[in-house]
């Protein structure tokens, strides 16, 4: 469906100021632009204007930043907010016991606090069941293979009433971004096309 609103709502994604939208070739200015209907699943976009390109290009480099595991275990009524957060206690202490040194943890209670942390309040009812997502970082995949295990432990030797939902994800290799600006005369702008055929 191609309609004015599509088409705004595209143009404007991710774009900090509409009157300067940085790209590698051109500084873009939307501030006068308008969308006129042309026909079904048409629309024509006028008055957009550009400006000289940006004396410096963005770069975006990725770099391995360890790597994820997490787990989702359920916990039913009576009490199954504090059945999930005494889970969520049990395996800290577990991983401090075997040596897992997570670089972080996030500690979420589905249907309590999972969208909203520390400053959701708690609900005005007893929940019928509340999930625990526990997802950690670790430099090394062995750990987090390790933390996987003590999670699906939980099972069997934490809070009653506990179900395993969904388990724990296979560990993965993260990667994070970091972004920063180069003057442009430094960047070579080619383009190399090389063929292996085995």
């Amino acid at each position: 469906l191609v309609t004015p609103d599509t088409v705004a709502e595209q143009l404007l994604y991710r774009i900090h100021d509409p009157r300067a939208t940085i790209a590698p070739d051109v500084v873009v200015d939307l501030g006068a632009t308008t969308l006129e209907t042309r026909g079904p699943d048409c629309v024509r976009v006028r008055d957009v204007r550009g400006h000289p390109a940006p004396q410096f290009l963005r770069l975006v480099v990725g770099h391995h930043d360890g790597w994820m595991s997490e787990g989702r275990i359920g916990y039913c009524w009576p009490d199954a907010t504090e059945k999930a957060r005494h889970a969520a206690t049990i395996l800290a202490h577990r991983f401090e016991a075997e040596g897992i040194e997570p670089l972080e943890t996030v500690t979420e209670l589905e249907g309590v606090n999972s969208l909203l942390g520390r400053i959701s309040p708690p609900p005005p009812y007893a929940p019928e069941e509340v999930f625990l997502r526990v997802a950690v970082r670790t430099r090394t995949r062995e750990q987090a293979e390790q933390a996987a295990r003590e999670f699906t432990r939980l099972r069997q030797n934490g809070p009653p009433g506990g179900v395993l939902f969904e388990g724990t994800s296979p560990p993965r290799k993260l990667v994070r971004t970091r972004e920063a600006l180069l003057a442009r005369e430094i960047v070579e702008s080619a383009v190399t096309v090389e063929v292996n055929e085995s």
